[in-house]
């Protein structure tokens, strides 16, 4: 019997992590994170590997986030900004680096369906 949890599903079900392979999108996802994220600021080239690049994006959001998790709960409202559906935060669990790690992805894809769905309705 397979028990997955919502999140995993959602991961699966929204395999948007080919899109990342465009360096147009790529930039635009990551103008999208530092907007809603604001004070966000990544440092990362996007000219490179995709996988890399995701992977470096992905760090810089963990080691933006984990101070919010260690500190103070409440100051991860800034997530409502992203619009991650609540029953996904809701199920992020593990250690600090794995829930960082988790929010962390789920950032970076729905800040990517954001630039998907502004192109499909342009």
């Amino acid at each position: 019997m397979n028990h997955q949890t919502d999140l995993q599903k959602w991961n699966q079900e929204k395999n948007l992590h080919p899109f990342l392979e465009h360096e147009a999108i790529r930039k635009e996802t990551i103008a999208q994170i530092e907007k809603d994220l604001y004070p966000f600021s990544s440092q990362v080239d996007v000219s490179g590997e995709a996988k890399l690049i995701y992977s470096m994006l992905q760090n810089e959001l963990i080691a933006y986030l984990t101070p919010m998790l260690e500190t103070d709960r409440k100051s991860m409202q800034i997530l409502y900004r992203v619009d991650i559906p609540e029953y996904l935060l809701a199920q992020v669990k593990g250690s600090m680096d794995a829930i960082a790690a988790q929010i962390a992805q789920l950032v970076i894809y729905r800040c990517l369906q954001k630039v998907l769905l502004r192109k499909i309705n342009s």
